[in-house]
């Protein structure tokens, strides 16, 4: 019953295959590039081998007026 469920092993693709294949799909369909780093070692190496980019862009370097509203009790609501 099994030999007629799967394919002949010469023919079931690898795990590192489909790895790939999934990679190169995702790149497509969010249309980003994806890039193979050999170990989560290297990757981490790499990762601190760059020079921070921080404050990041997007962060503010104060709280936002709005959040400090959100922060004082006084403006809350109070709770039953």
């Amino acid at each position: 019953m099994q030999a007629r469920e799967i394919s002949p092993p010469q023919e079931v693709p690898t795990l590192e295959s489909l790895a790939h294949e999934v990679a190169r799909q995702f790149g497509l369909v969010f249309d980003q590039q994806i890039l193979a780093v050999e170990s989560l070692a290297a990757l981490r190496a790499q990762a601190a081998a760059r020079e921070p980019a921080f404050p990041a862009q997007d962060t503010p370097l104060q709280v936002p007026p709005e959040v400090e509203r959100l922060l004082h009790k006084k403006d809350r609501p109070v709770s039953a």
